[in-house]
């Protein structure tokens, strides 16, 4: 009777969360959405080759804060240059700059389809590129708690990408912040990237890391479906990570669901690692615990395959 309750309770918030889907709207009209993206052109210094159009409104893919409205430059199918608008704050989250992508690729020769190395000139250094990502974050606008967290090099795409990480009272939020993309040879600013959907909320930590990862182990037990079930695949798994994040929940009836709350916490981020990948024909490779760091509740989590 239980369960039943606790299914019904899940098709209900389902339906509601639905429901707000379909009724939300972009507040960002067309001509603030194209003003927004030539804005931010023209503090960085980019040109296209075309003028901008408004493609259509992306759904949001958490909730309805993540709703965009995309302008892209280039005719349909063959973007020169693209922007996801926020509905809700009316700001860049998203650019990418696939014409100078092109431009770079063929001034350098690159092959565009192959399995080969790419034997792209000398990269810039770290410390050069630093420089560079730093000086057209602060022409868009340095947000405030954000800190720096490194640079990743992808030597086949000849791409640069530093990340800004935000940060409340020194908690990282959990996907939160800012990555900024150069062409690694000439330093070209190529992409953007911005998330900001977490909020303050307490950072009382009254649960330890052991307590945390014990809360998690019985939360995969109850994943797999009960004692019986896990016993079979318990010694197959290990401890990747625990650290402590703000987190947006999303657990619903105590099962993991797609939806993010809009409410954040305070969380022991646990990740357990299959350790021989061969048997994840019939397990899970990776998979994500939340144990709220304040009062030891199950806030949700992720797996993969």
């Amino acid at each position: 009777m239980e369960k039943a309750i606790l299914v019904l309770i899940a098709m209900v918030m389902s339906s509601l969360w639905l429901m707000t889907d379909a009724t939300a709207q972009c507040n960002v009209s067309d001509k603030e959405a194209l003003t927004t993206a030539k804005n931010f052109c023209r503090k960085v210094n980019v040109k296209f080759s075309s003028e901008p159009v408004v493609r259509r409104v992306n759904e949001s893919i958490v909730d309805g804060r993540a709703m965009t409205k995309q302008v892209e430059f280039g005719e349909k199918g063959q973007s020169k240059g693209s922007f996801k608008i926020g509905c809700n704050d009316k700001d860049v989250v998203f650019y990418l700059n696939s014409e100078t992508i092109d431009h770079v690729w063929n001034k350098y020769s690159i092959p565009k389809v192959t399995t080969k190395p790419h034997n792209w000139p000398a990269f810039l250094s770290e410390n050069e590129a630093k420089e560079i990502m730093l000086s057209n974050l602060n022409k868009i606008g340095m947000p405030q708690g954000v800190e720096f967290a490194g640079i990743d090099i992808d030597k086949q795409n000849g791409r640069m990408s530093g990340r800004w990480v935000k940060k409340y009272k020194g908690f990282p939020y959990e996907g939160d912040g800012i990555i900024i993309g150069i062409m690694a040879v000439d330093g070209e600013f190529v992409s953007y990237s911005k998330s900001y959907y977490g909020k303050p909320c307490p950072t009382e930590v009254n649960v330890n890391k052991a307590e945390a990862i014990k809360e998690g182990w019985k939360q995969i037990e109850r994943l797999f479906g009960g004692q019986s079930d896990w016993n079979r695949h318990e010694d197959d798994y290990e401890i990747k990570s625990a650290e402590l994040k703000i987190v947006q929940p999303n657990v619903l009836a105590g099962r993991i669901v797609s939806r993010r709350s809009p409410e954040s916490r305070l969380a022991w981020v646990i990740e357990y690692k299959l350790k021989d990948k061969l048997k994840q024909a019939d397990s899970l490779l990776l998979l994500k615990m939340k144990i709220d760091a304040g009062t030891r509740k199950f806030l949700g989590g992720d797996y993969s395959r």
